[in-house]
């Protein structure tokens, strides 16, 4: 099974926009020693990421 991040990187070399879901609290700082349990998708491979609030551009969760 492929991670957001690994179809990222394969749309991103084919010129494919991505848009990824997620909710905002993943935007959080985490506290040290906690280990998400999702993959970490590189921004850079994103047009969009989907949210309870709306479309935000990559450099809006910066």
């Amino acid at each position: 099974m492929a991670g957001t991040g690994s179809i990222a990187r394969g749309a991103s070399a084919l010129q494919i926009p991505v848009y990824a879901p997620c909710s905002s609290d993943k935007f959080l700082p985490r506290t040290c020693g906690q280990t998400p349990d999702f993959d970490l998708t590189p921004l850079r491979y994103l047009a969009g990421i989907v949210t309870e609030d709306g479309i935000a551009s990559p450099e809006e969760t910066r």
